[in-house]
């Protein structure tokens, strides 16, 4: 009895300096300001949770009449290629027209537990968000008010060390537990 005990006890001690993770997100958006501007990105993500799934989602607007790939937006995260997205892409979705030329878009992007830890190791994730050569700031934008854009939204698992407190329940069970054995031993 005393090895349950023990065991009851180091697990509630266990539960109580839990450490948890909560989901986190960084955001950012950057205007185009000169014709053929990327759009470079450098996301702090502190304490991340390593072993966890990540999660990106690139929206951004620009001249994109044309539907090749090779007319349109590649993505770049840590130095790797994760495409070029048209707005014909099957994975790109939310395209709205802006004007004749010019659409938003959006696009996810899911970042296994390994490429999660492998890029987060230093806690800033570096993004590239480069526009084709199509993308013009001068062609109708001003007309408009809005420029080319990129925004980046990122959520990741960050780690919460904080104390968790044992709830009320936990507390009567250990310590009917406790009650049980003495009992059974005085008899």
């Amino acid at each position: 009895m005393k090895i349950l005990i023990k065991v009851v006890v180091s697990h509630l001690l266990f539960m109580s300096a839990a450490t948890y993770a909560i989901h986190s997100s960084v955001s950012s958006t950057v205007l185009q300001s000169v014709d053929g501007q990327d759009f470079n990105f450098a996301l702090s993500a502190p304490n991340a949770q390593m072993g966890s799934l990540s999660f990106m989602t690139i929206a951004m607007q620009s001249d994109w009449s044309s539907t090749s790939t090779t007319d349109a937006v590649s993505v770049f995260i840590e130095g790797v290629d994760y495409g070029a997205y048209s707005r014909d892409s099957a994975n790109v979705y939310s395209v709205t027209a802006v004007n004749d030329n010019a659409y938003t878009m959006s696009v996810d992007i899911l970042l296994m537990p390994a490429t999660t830890a492998n890029f987060l190791a230093d806690g800033v994730l570096n993004v590239n968000v480069s526009l084709s050569d199509a993308a013009y700031v001068s062609e109708g934008w001003s007309t408009w008010g809005r420029a080319p854009f990129a925004r980046v939204d990122y959520t990741y698992n960050k780690i919460n060390a904080t104390v968790v407190p044992l709830p009320p329940t936990v507390v009567l069970l250990g310590s009917a537990l406790i009650g049980f054995t003495v009992v059974r031993r005085s008899r």
